[in-house]
C-alpha cells in the first residue's frame, strides 16, 4: 500500500473549509479538486503536494513513485469520482467528495486501486441538500451517541445500500468504447478490455485516425451516441488513447473526456 490518501472534491465542505479560510461551503470545483494526504496518525495526516510525494522517493514492490505514478493516481482518482458522481446523479444524489488509496501489484509492478469504496469513503447529499446527508458523516455529527441516533445512522446506511443495488441493475450498466489512433495501441487497449470484462462491463475496441479521417471518427462517435442516449446511462464514456488529435476532435464534438 502507498501511504497516501487521495481525495476528490466537487463541493467545498468539511476539512477543506478549515484549511482554506474564506471559502464558503458549497463552492463547486470545476474540474473536481484532487488532494493528497500523507497517512501519518501522529501528525493528523498532513496534506502533501505532488512535489513532496515525488521527493519522498517511496519504493514499493520495486516500483519507485515518481511523476508518472503520481499522474496515474491523480487521474484515476478523478476518473473514479466522476464515474460514481454520474451514477449517483441517476438517484438524484450529489456525490460531494470521495477518498481512495492505491497500492502496487507485486507481480506486474503496476499502480492498482487498493481500497473499498463504501459509505465511509464519500459524502452523499440527496438532492444536493446537506441536511439529508446519508454517509458516515451523519454519525460523526452526533453530539451524543443515543439509540435514536444510531437508528438514524442505520437507516441512512440501508438507504445507500438499496440505491447501490439499483445502480448495479442491468439497465443501469454501460459499455466502454476505446478509440485507438492506430493498431500499435492494441496491446495496451486489450488490457483495458480485459479489466472491463472482470467487472462485467462490455468493451469495444475501434481504430480511427482523427488526423487522417476526422469524418470517420465523428461517424463512429455518432454511431454510439445514436444507439443509446447519454443521459440514460450511468457513465456513457469513451476512452481516448495516445492521440492528441483524436482526443481533441472528440472532446470538441461531445461530452467525452480525453
Amino acid at each position: 500500500m502507498i501511504p497516501i490518501e487521495w481525495v476528490c472534491r466537487r463541493i467545498a465542505t468539511g476539512s477543506f473549509l478549515k484549511r482554506n479560510p474564506g471559502v464558503k461551503e458549497g463552492y463547486k470545483f470545476y474540474p473536481p479538486k484532487v488532494e493528497m494526504f500523507f497517512k501519518d496518525d501522529a501528525n493528523n495526516d498532513p496534506q502533501w503536494s505532488e512535489e513532496q510525494l515525488i521527493a519522498a522517493k517511496f519504493c514499493f514492490a520495486g516500483l519507485v513513485i515518481g511523476q508518472t505514478e503520481v499522474d496515474i493516481m491523480s487521474h484515476a482518482t478523478q476518473t473514479v469520482f466522476e464515474i460514481l458522481e454520474k451514477s449517483w446523479l441517476l438517484q438524484n444524489c450529489t456525490l460531494v467528495d470521495m477518498k481512495i488509496e492505491f497500492g502496487v501489484d507485486v507481480t506486474t509492478k503496476e499502480i492498482v486501486l487498493a481500497d473499498v469504496i463504501d459509505n465511509d469513503s464519500w459524502r452523499l447529499w440527496p438532492s444536493g441538500d446537506r441536511s439529508q446527508q446519508k454517509d458516515k458523516q451523519s454519525y460523526r455529527d452526533l453530539k451524543e451517541v443515543t439509540p435514536e441516533g444510531l437508528q438514524m445512522v442505520k437507516k441512512n446506511f440501508e438507504w445507500v445500500a438499496e440505491r447501490v443495488e439499483l445502480l448495479l441493475k442491468s439497465e443501469s450498466q454501460c459499455r466502454v468504447v476505446v478509440l485507438m489512433g492506430s493498431t500499435s495501441d492494441l496491446g495496451h487497449c486489450e488490457k483495458i478490455k480485459k479489466a472491463c470484462g472482470n467487472f462485467g462491463i462490455p468493451c469495444e475496441l475501434r481504430v480511427t485516425s482523427a488526423h487522417k479521417g476526422p469524418d470517420e471518427t465523428l461517424r463512429i462517435k455518432a454511431e454510439y451516441e445514436g444507439q443509446r442516449s447519454w443521459k440514460d446511462t450511468c457513465s456513457g464514456g469513451v476512452i481516448l488513447h495516445s492521440s492528441h488529435s483524436l482526443a481533441n476532435t472528440l472532446a470538441s464534438h461531445s461530452y467525452c473526456r480525453s
